[in-house]
This record gives structure tokens, C-alpha cells and sequence, in this order.
């Protein structure tokens, strides 16, 4: 229910800029009944093409991931699929249907980011 709400409130304010159907992105985790239920309804009543859902297998079940694994497990195989698709230039929005992590763990590329610019502070970088 959650996800059909942030899918609501994301595209229609995509909408009112312009956007249509054909600008989003749907993610769909293809393990859970329920990512394909509300994902299914959601592509339906907004008339996205079949071309710009993303299904996604073995993804996380934990409500939150860290940098590396949204990266490896769920950024990543969305874009190569949209590149491959041809869709990479047309998509503004990415809707992620139920069942996937909704909070990513960023602590490793902050503290990655904080020891370069300390490295650049001392005049080591």
C-alpha cells in the first residue's frame, strides 16, 4: 500500500511537469507476489508501456541494504536493462513497486568521500 502511494505521489508530480507513462521506469522485484500485484495494477491505470518495467530477481529481502549491495543488486541491472532497451535517455522517473529495500546504508562512500578530501586537505591527494 505504501509503495502505491509513493508511486502515486512521484508521477503525478511528473505528470503535471510534462512527464508521461512513457518517462517511467517500474521496478518490480519478480520473487514477490506482492511487488507483481501492485506493480501490475500501477502499470495498468498509468498505461507504462511493458518495455519500461524492470523485473528484478533475488533481490534483498531486508528493508535496508547497503551502498554496495543497492548498487550491485538493484542500480545497476536497472540501468544495463533501460541501456539495453534503449529506454536510458527517455526515463525521468524510477518507480519501485513493494517488496524492495527502501533505504539505502551510504556510511561507506561518506567515509570514502570524507578520507579523500582530508587527503586533499594535507596535500596527499
Amino acid at each position: 500500500m505504501i509503495a502505491g502511494v509513493l508511486f502515486a505521489a512521484v508521477v503525478r508530480d511528473e505528470a503535471r511537469a510534462g512527464g508521461g507513462p512513457e518517462n517511467v521506469a517500474v521496478v518490480v522485484n519478480a520473487d514477490s507476489w506482492a511487488s507483481l500485484a501492485v506493480a501490475n495494477e500501477y502499470v495498468a491505470l498509468r498505461r507504462i508501456p511493458q518495455c519500461n518495467v524492470v523485473y528484478l530477481s533475488a533481490v534483498p529481502s531486508n528493508l535496508t541494504v547497503d551502498v554496495n549491495q543497492f548498487r550491485d543488486l538493484i542500480l545497476r541491472p536497472v540501468l544495463d536493462t533501460l541501456e539495453r532497451r534503449g529506454l536510458r535517455d527517455q526515463i525521468d522517473c524510477v518507480a519501485y513497486s513493494a517488496d524492495l529495500p527502501y533505504s539505502v546504508r551510504v556510511r561507506a562512500d561518506v567515509g570514502a568521500v570524507s578520507e579523500q578530501q582530508n587527503q586533499g586537505a594535507r596535500g596527499g591527494g
